[in-house]
């Protein structure tokens, strides 16, 4: 999903459609369908494990602002962490039978 125009980091305004062609969108949908959009969208993210959220958004947010190098290797580490968890065999287990998971947080 995107917003009509978003910030390229130069301060260009691209429109939705060119995010979604350079990869920066998922999804583009008119607005008249946008909150039904941003709802499948939430029960989505709602289903995944809450630890795992946890990290990757920590990650996200303690890797913005380094340098590329730096950043990736934090990206790894984090990487590393999630998949060692419970959850991750948990997610893995769930889907090769093919029935909901069942999150532990660990």
């Amino acid at each position: 999903m995107a917003t009509p125009a978003a910030d390229d980091g130069a301060g260009t305004l691209l429109p939705a459609s060119e995010l979604y062609r350079l990869g920066g969108a998922t999804e583009v949908v008119p607005l008249t369908k946008l909150a039904d959009a941003a709802g499948a969208l939430a029960r989505e993210i709602a289903g995944k494990s809450p630890l795992a959220l946890r990290l990757s958004k920590e990650s996200i947010n303690r890797s913005e602002h380094l340098p590329l190098d730096e950043g990736y290797r934090l990206e790894q580490d984090y990487t590393a962490r999630v998949s060692s968890l419970d959850d991750a065999r948990e997610a893995h287990a769930a889907y090769r039978e093919k029935r909901a998971p069942k999150w532990s947080w660990r």
